[in-house]
């Protein structure tokens, strides 16, 4: 959601219609930040995962403790192993993306700041200790957690395969026509779409920001300026163009 505001700031003198042409000038500038960042935001996160990739069959190699078993009769021998999931995607791992996530949602509030004052009328300098910035990166990256719960999963189920199939490391790393092994379980399930969660994170930060700075500003009503694109949620489509508080 862009908002705007839907009156004019007190004592000002405009019409409708230049109140109109002046909203979607401050759109526009928001959703062109917007779209800057997110790009940014989005190589960002692609060299992220094909390094985590990186990591994780790394780990998976070193962690490796199998023993060799030889088994009775004409059959060759095979290896028994275990590597737990948990060992392979760490801590420091999503400390990194929440910094990533924080990194770029702190550059679409700064990105931002001087849209904000144009629609406000006002020249406050953009600081990291204001109650804006302060109050959205209290709440930055909590949506990191499930992103890494998610290639998590990936890592057990390729794990689990592997098992059940007999495969050596080398074959757990490299998986094969029909399944897919470590490297592509970690980096194919996010770097695909580092663009949705860069989407995500930047257009949420921007959304708050606009109605943080707004109500600190003493603006009660605005007008919401979204939908109209073929992804648009139907709330969303149904809200643009009217007037919220």
């Amino acid at each position: 959601v862009i908002a705007e505001p839907a009156t004019p700031l007190a004592g000002a003198k405009q019409s409708q219609t230049k109140q109109a042409a002046s909203a979607a000038r401050v759109a526009q500038s928001l959703q062109k930040v917007r779209i800057n960042v997110m790009r940014a935001m989005t190589a960002r996160l692609d060299d992220y995962f094909g390094a985590l990739s990186e990591r994780v069959v790394s780990r998976a190699k070193k962690s490796w403790n199998g023993r060799v078993r030889v088994a009775v009769g004409p059959n060759a021998p095979f290896i028994e192993t275990k590597v737990d999931a948990e060992d392979l995607l760490t801590a420091a791992d999503e400390k990194e993306l929440v910094g990533i996530v924080k990194k770029f949602q702190v550059g679409i509030l700064e990105a931002s700041w001087d849209t904000w004052n144009l629609a406000l009328g006002t020249t406050l300098d953009f600081d990291l200790s204001d109650p804006t910035v302060v109050s959205l990166l209290r709440t930055a990256g909590t949506r990191v957690t499930d992103i890494q719960q998610t290639t998590l999963d990936e890592i057990r189920r390729v794990l689990q395969h592997g098992a059940e199939q007999g495969w050596s490391i080398d074959q757990i790393v490299r998986g094969d026509d029909t399944f897919p092994g470590l490297r592509n379980a970690v980096e194919e399930t996010y770097r695909h779409r580092a663009r949705a969660i860069a989407r995500t994170e930047v257009g949420e930060a921007q959304q708050k920001g606009s109605v943080l700075r707004y109500g600190d500003a003493g603006i009660k009503r605005v007008t919401v300026l979204d939908g109209g694109s073929d992804d648009s949620d139907e709330i969303c489509n149904s809200l643009n163009g009217t007037t919220q508080t």
